[in-house]
């Protein structure tokens, strides 16, 4: 299986969340929604120990690109959910 499977997703979505700054409090972040200033997140923000998850689940040769296009997606809604 080529795509990211459900277990794959929710370790994802965990990190993700964690990485997020409340919204109330991103005027100290220079207005950024992720940690560090970031204002998007990709495949290479995935610390080792979460590859190592993400890889005994389901390596796959594409495994690299899928994590980077859910990443960057699921970081997108986040950054856009209260830029309204």
């Amino acid at each position: 299986m080529r795509q990211l499977t459900s277990k794959q997703k929710k370790i994802l979505d965990k990190f993700i969340v964690a990485q997020t700054v409340p919204v109330d409090d991103r005027w100290k972040n220079n207005g950024a929604p992720f940690k560090g200033g970031n204002f998007g997140l990709d495949v290479d923000d995935v610390p080792n120990e979460i590859w190592e998850e993400l890889i005994k689940i389901n390596n796959t040769e594409i495994l690299y690109q899928t994590v980077n296009g859910y990443v960057s997606d699921e970081s997108c809604k986040v950054r856009h959910k209260h830029s309204s």
